[in-house]
């Protein structure tokens, strides 16, 4: 599958099968997310495949979007930094570098056959405790893991000529 398939067929999965993801998927998912490009080459982060259920539940009750989908996925995928930089634009560099990080890690599991759903309705302190990060990590997203339950049909997108310019 090209790079624009994935793209093209990648969808927010909100329900999954009670179906374990094979640890060599989570291996390839959070290798994608290693090898991803971090400002100034910091790679100030740490991935983390959860899988254990007194955790997912404790990080699906941060969650404001949904709960029971967090919960009720096989996996949760988390991406923590540990640095305050911000870049001259102003963004604070461990939101950027995770948010390329996590994106490259729901592209890598749609073309392993896996569904996911970025989120960032939570508590950054909580699933930081979760997972017994120190103060000073910060988690922008999450994302629920797991075989597809459901096939949503693609999202509207808007045109081309309304998002994007070639100058």
């Amino acid at each position: 599958m090209s790079i624009f398939d994935i793209l093209e067929t990648r969808r927010s999965i909100r329900q999954y099968q009670d179906t374990p993801v094979e640890p060599e998927k989570l291996r390839q998912i959070l290798e994608a997310m290693r090898l991803c490009p971090s400002a100034r080459n910091m790679q100030d982060w740490k991935f983390f495949a959860v899988t254990d259920p007194a955790v997912k539940e404790r990080i699906a009750a941060a969650t404001g979007a949904s709960p029971a989908m967090i919960a009720g996925a096989p996996v949760v995928l988390v991406a923590a930094g540990n640095n305050d930089r911000v870049m001259n634009c102003g963004h604070r560099c461990c939101s950027v570098d995770l948010t390329i990080a996590m994106t490259a890690g729901v592209l890598a599991a749609t073309e392993l056959g896996l569904g996911s759903c970025l989120v960032g309705s939570h508590d950054e302190e909580t699933v930081r405790e979760a997972l017994g990060l120190p103060e000073g990590w910060h988690v922008p997203l999450i994302s629920p893991l797991g075989y597809p339950a459901e096939s949503p049909a693609p999202r509207p997108r808007k045109a081309f000529d309304e998002v994007a310019e070639i100058r």
